[in-house]
C-alpha cells in the first residue's frame, strides 16, 4: 500500500469516529414540548382548505346510553356524486349540506394550546381512540373520532374529539390519531352525530295530513305454525272517508271476520266513528320518520311483482320472511305479500295511494357493527314495506255534453239549458217595487170642478201618466159598444161645455186623450196583477217600458192654475171611453196580460244561418268536452308521476319505523268505533269475533 492510499483511509476511519463521537453528545436546550408548542396558533390541517374535495366521512364514537361503539360512514358515489351510506347499505344520504357543515368546522381549526404531550393523559382528556376491544377492556373514556378522505384516500381530516375544556363549552380537547398530544381548540361537535336519521330524508311519505282522504284498514295476523308455516287470523276490514265539507270521518264499509263467515258491521244509533284516533292516523302519516333501512332482495320490485326467479330461490323467500313479509301466488299467476302486523292503505285527494304493510318486530340494531342494544328496555322497532299506486276511482269519467245533429235538437238543447240557468222571472222587478198613485186624490178636489177636469189633475203626475199610457185603452174597449154587455155602465157625468176650437184640435185631442185617463183604472189593473202572476209579470214590465218612453211634459206634476176658469171643458169621447175600459176591465181581468207591449218579431232564420249556428255550437261544445277530457287525462298522467317517483324511491328498501309510530298507524276494532257522547269507551261489538276462527292455514313457500 502506497502512501496516498494509507493517507485516505486514516482520514475516512477519523471522519466515521468523529461522527459517532458527535452522536454520542448529550441533547441540550430543545424539548419536545418546546416543539410542539411552536404549533400554536396554526390549524391542525393546513391543507384542508376546500370542503368539497371531501369524498368520504367517517364518525364513530362511544354511545354510553347503549354501551356500544356506534360507526357512521358516508361515501360520495363516483358516477352519480351523490352521498350514500355505506354501513346502511349505501340508502341515498341527504348530506350534502350536512357533509358541508362537518367540512367546515375544520377548515381553519387553529390549535389554542398544548394541554399534554403525554399518552397516559388521553384518558384524563377523554381523547382515547373509539375502540371495541378496548371497551371490552372497561374502557369508556372514548372521544369521537372524525375521519374524511379526498376521493384519491389521501386524509383530509383526522382528530379525536374529546372533553369539553374547564367549564368552557366553545372550547374541546382534541388529539390527533397517531399523536400523545392533546391540543385545546374551538370547536363545535353538533354536527358529529351517527343517527341514521340525521343523515336521510327523514320525510318518508311526503305527504300532507290534510291531503288524506280515505283509510282502508285491513287488520290481520300470520301466526306461525309447528310444521313452519302459518295461519291468517283476520280480525276486520275496513274503509273511512273524511268529509271536508262536514270536518267528519264516515264509514264507508265495515267487515267483520267471524267464525260464521264475512259479517257486515254497521254503526247501531248510539256510535259513532272516533275522530280523534283516524285524526291521530292522519298526523302519524305525516310525520312519520325512518329509523333505518334494510335493502330487499333482488327480484323483488316497487310493484311487488316478482320474476320467477324469485319464487324458486328459497334463499331469498327467507329473507322476506325474517322481515315478516310471506309472498303468495295470487289466482292470476303473480306474487302479492302478506304482513305480519296487517295493511293500511292511504289515499290522498289526487288520487295517490300508499299501501303501508307491518312486518315484524325488531330489536333496535346497529347495523354497521349488528350489535343488539344492550338495554332490554329499549323499544322495538317495526319492519314496513312502502308501495304507491294510482286510485283511478277518484277520477271518474267526466259527463260531455250531447252534440246536436239537427237544429230541432240544437233548439231543444239550448232550451233545456235556459231552463235550468235561471228562473224566467228572475230579471223581473217585483210588484212591490213599482210605485203607484193612489186610488184617490190626496187633496180634496172642489165641489164646483168638473169630474173631468179632477181626472185632468190626477194624470197630470209623471207617474199617471206613464200608467195612463200602459192601459192602452184602445186595446181593451169595445170599438162600436157604449157600454159591454157583461158589465153595467158607467154612471153618466156632467154635461160639458163645448170645446174651445183650440181643444178641438187633433194635437189637442191626443193630448187630453192621454192626459184625462182616470187613475181608477190603471188601480184596477193593479189590485188584478197582484192576483194574477202573469199579469203582474206584463204589468211590470209596461211600467218599464213605458217609463222610458214618458214625454218630457209629464216631467213635473201640474198644479191647478189660479185663473182658470171655475169649470174646464171635457172631452165627452174620453169619458166614454173611460166608461168603457172601466166596465171591460172587470168583466176579463184575463184580457189585462195583453197590456203589455208585444215584443218585435224576429225576423226570420234562413236555411244557411241555421246550418252556421248549428256548426258553431256544435264546435263550441265540441272543445267543451275535450277540454273535460284533457283535464282529467292530466290530472291522471300527473298522479301517475307522483306514484312512479314515490315507487322508485321505496323500491330497493324496507324500512323500519319506531314502535310509538307504529302504534300510532294502527287501530283496533273497538278503538274504531266508539259510543257517542263517551269517547274514552269502547264500542258494543257483542257477536265479533276478535279474530278469524281456525284462521286461513297456508305453507311458507321451500319448507
Amino acid at each position: 500500500m502506497n502512501e496516498n492510499a494509507k493517507t485516505i483511509t486514516f482520514a475516512v476511519v477519523a471522519a466515521v469516529l468523529g461522527l459517532g463521537a458527535y452522536a454520542s453528545l448529550p441533547k441540550v436546550g430543545v424539548s419536545e414540548k418546546d416543539v410542539v408548542n411552536s404549533v400554536v396558533g396554526k390549524p391542525l390541517f393546513e391543507k384542508f382548505t376546500d370542503p368539497t374535495v371531501a369524498s368520504t366521512l367517517k364518525i364513530v364514537k362511544y354511545d354510553p346510553t347503549q354501551v356500544r361503539i356506534a360507526p357512521f360512514e358516508l361515501a360520495r358515489d363516483k358516477k352519480s356524486g351523490a352521498w350514500v351510506i355505506p354501513s346502511h347499505s349505501s340508502y341515498p344520504a341527504d348530506a350534502a349540506s350536512q357533509v358541508s357543515k362537518v367540512a367546515n368546522a375544520f377548515i381553519g381549526l387553529k390549535i389554542l394550546s398544548v394541554e399534554s404531550t403525554k399518552a397516559d393523559d388521553q384518558k384524563l382528556y377523554g381523547v382515547i381512540e373509539p375502540d371495541a376491544t378496548k371497551m371490552d377492556a372497561g374502557e369508556t373514556a372514548f372521544g369521537t373520532l372524525v375521519r374524511m378522505q379526498d376521493d384519491k384516500g389521501e386524509p383530509l381530516v383526522d382528530l379525536i374529539v374529546g372533553k369539553t375544556v374547564r367549564d368552557d363549552e366553545t372550547k374541546r380537547y382534541v388529539r390527533k390519531s397517531g399523536s400523545d398530544a392533546v391540543y385545546v381548540a374551538a370547536f363545535d361537535p353538533a354536527p358529529l352525530t351517527t343517527d341514521f336519521s340525521d343523515w336521510i330524508e327523514g320525510d318518508l311519505l311526503k305527504l300532507s295530513a290534510n291531503d288524506v282522504e280515505t283509510l282502508t284498514i285491513r287488520d290481520y295476523n300470520i301466526i306461525p305454525t309447528q310444521r313452519g308455516g302459518g295461519q291468517l287470523d283476520r280480525d276486520f276490514d275496513a274503509t273511512v272517508s273524511y268529509s271536508t265539507k262536514d270536518n267528519k270521518w264516515n264509514a264507508d264499509s265495515i267487515t267483520v271476520y267471524t267464525e260464521a263467515g264475512d259479517v257486515p258491521r254497521t254503526l247501531t244509533a248510539d256510535e259513532q266513528i272516533n275522530t280523534a284516533k283516524l285524526n291521530e292516523i292522519k298526523n302519524a302519516l305525516d310525520s312519520l320518520k325512518i329509523v333505518d333501512v334494510v335493502r330487499k332482495p333482488q327480484g323483488l320490485a316497487a310493484n311487488l311483482k316478482a320474476d320467477k326467479q324469485l319464487l324458486d330461490d328459497n334463499e331469498k323467500i327467507l329473507s322476506l320472511y325474517n322481515m315478516g313479509f310471506v309472498p303468495v301466488q295470487t289466482e292470476s299467476g303473480g306474487l302479492d305479500l302478506l304482513s305480519s302486523s296487517g295493511e293500511l292503505a292511504v289515499t290522498l285527494k289526487d288520487g295517490v295511494q300508499y299501501l303501508l304493510r307491518f312486518g315484524k318486530a325488531a330489536e333496535n340494531v346497529d347495523m354497521g357493527t349488528g350489535d343488539k342494544a344492550a338495554d332490554a328496555t329499549v323499544a322495538l322497532n317495526r319492519s314496513l314495506f312502502v308501495t304507491a299506486r294510482l286510485d283511478e276511482s277518484k277520477y271518474p269519467e267526466p259527463v260531455l255534453k250531447t252534440l246536436p245533429t239537427t237544429i230541432a235538437e240544437l233548439d231543444a238543447i239550448e232550451a233545456s239549458a235556459k231552463a235550468t240557468e235561471s228562473p224566467a222571472t228572475s230579471d223581473v222587478p217585483d210588484m212591490k217595487d213599482v210605485e203607484f198613485a193612489p186610488a184617490k186624490p190626496e187633496t180634496a178636489t172642489p165641489a164646483d170642478t168638473p169630474k173631468t177636469e179632477a181626472a185632468k189633475q190626477e194624470a197630470a203626475t209623471p207617474t199617471d201618466a206613464i200608467k195612463a199610457e200602459t192601459t192602452e185603452i184602445p186595446k181593451v174597449e169595445s170599438p162600436k159598444l157604449e157600454t159591454p154587455t157583461d158589465a153595467p155602465a158607467a154612471a153618466p157625468t156632467e154635461t160639458p161645455a163645448t170645446p174651445s176650437p183650440a181643444e178641438k184640435s187633433p194635437a189637442g185631442d191626443q193630448s187630453n186623450s192621454n192626459a184625462t185617463l182616470p187613475k181608477v183604472r190603471f188601480v184596477a189593473l193593479q189590485e188584478e196583477a197582484a192576483k194574477t202572476p202573469a199579469v203582474a209579470e206584463a204589468a211590470k214590465e209596461a211600467v218599464k217600458e213605458m217609463a222610458k218612453e214618458a214625454p218630457a211634459e209629464a216631467a213635473a206634476p201640474a198644479q191647478p192654475s189660479e185663473t182658470a176658469p171655475p169649470s174646464a171643458p171635457e172631452v165627452k169621447p174620453d169619458v166614454k171611453a173611460d166608461a168603457k175600459a172601466e166596465a171591460q176591465t172587470e168583466a176579463k181581468p184575463e184580457m189585462k196580460a195583453e197590456s203589455a207591449p208585444a215584443p218585435a218579431a224576429t225576423t226570420a232564420e234562413t236555411e244557411q244561418e241555421a246550418k252556421e249556428r248549428l256548426e258553431a255550437a256544435r264546435e263550441k261544445i265540441n272543445k267543451e268536452n275535450q277540454r273535460l277530457i284533457d283535464e282529467r287525462k292530466d290530472k291522471i298522467e300527473a298522479a301517475k308521476k307522483k306514484a312512479a317517483e314515490l315507487n322508485a324511491r321505496f323500491a330497493e328498501w324496507y324500512y323500519e319505523i319506531s314502535d310509538a309510530d307504529y302504534k300510532r298507524l294502527r287501530i283496533k276494532l273497538d278503538e274504531l268505533i266508539e259510543k257517542k257522547g263517551n269517547a274514552s269507551s269502547p264500542a258494543d261489538n257483542a257477536g265479533a269475533a276478535p279474530g278469524f276462527g281456525g284462521g286461513l292455514p297456508f305453507n311458507f313457500p321451500g319448507n
